[in-house]
């Protein structure tokens, strides 16, 4: 059963600035075409994940590490040129039909891309990934730290063993428009929430994000155990404390 999370919008929190959303719009460019050439139809596609937040960036970067993959293209918010406002879109299998999309949006441009992605991609799965510290939670309930949540779009009909995410609690900004997208464009999405205590990423986070691909097109297709990219993600998580400290 899925939750009405359109009970709130994602831009609740954010402060009315009609004009600036008015303006914002993202499009989708192509990486081996010229810089104004758009996709001609939409891109049909078996599954796309979409991470939007760095434990499940560098889980999703682990799978990418020991693979060839295709760069499709990436999206840009109109008139920005900065690489940090690209948001790249990866093709894992020869057909590029499983879809990876790294998305750090900010807020106040959630709405806005997740119009542009249902309009650019044409997806029988959409899969999102995030995590949250704890103080994002709210329960009278004791919980074990890291745990797990979803939200799904009614038109999701897999089942797993994860709690669906217990009201008062709501997701906003980009999880929440592009899941409230994909239940207004009737699409099968899910949103798996990872919450957690640390400000970090650790291995404990990444572990349990893994776990909700199990039974995702991409796992069913590259068969990647969490042994063999064990190490590739405790020198990723080394490598970000290292960089963090630096600015510190």
């Amino acid at each position: 059963m899925a939750v009405n999370y359109f009970a709130r919008s994602p831009f609740d929190d954010l402060e009315d600035d009609e004009t600036a959303l008015q303006h914002a719009k993202y499009t989708f460019h192509l990486a081996d075409q010229d810089e104004g050439e758009k996709l001609a139809s939409k891109w049909n596609c078996k599954e796309i994940i979409i991470t939007f937040d760095p434990a499940s960036t560098i889980l999703l970067q682990g799978y990418l590490s020991n693979r060839t993959v295709n760069n499709i293209g990436y999206f840009a918010l109109d008139g920005q040129t900065s690489q940090r406002h690209r948001y790249p879109v990866i093709g894992i299998d020869n057909e590029n039909s499983i879809l990876i999309c790294f998305c750090s949006n900010k807020p106040q441009d959630s709405f806005q891309w997740a119009q542009s992605l249902m309009q650019t991609f044409d997806a029988d799965k959409v899969v999102l990934m995030t995590s949250l510290h704890q103080c994002n939670y709210q329960s009278m309930l004791p919980t074990v730290l890291p745990f797990l949540r979803t939200l799904k779009s009614a038109f999701w009909t897999e089942n797993d063993d994860i709690t669906t995410l217990e009201q008062p609690n709501i997701i906003s900004d980009a999880p929440a428009a592009v899941l409230t997208e994909c239940q207004i464009s009737a699409k099968a999405a899910v949103l798996y929430i990872c919450y957690t205590e640390s400000s970090t990423v650790d291995m404990q986070t990444l572990k349990l994000l893994w776990s909700c691909l199990t039974k995702s097109v991409l796992q069913q297709s590259t068969n990647v155990s969490w042994e063999e990219l064990r190490d590739i993600y405790k020198k990723a998580i080394s490598l970000r404390l290292s960089a963090n400290n630096i600015y510190m």
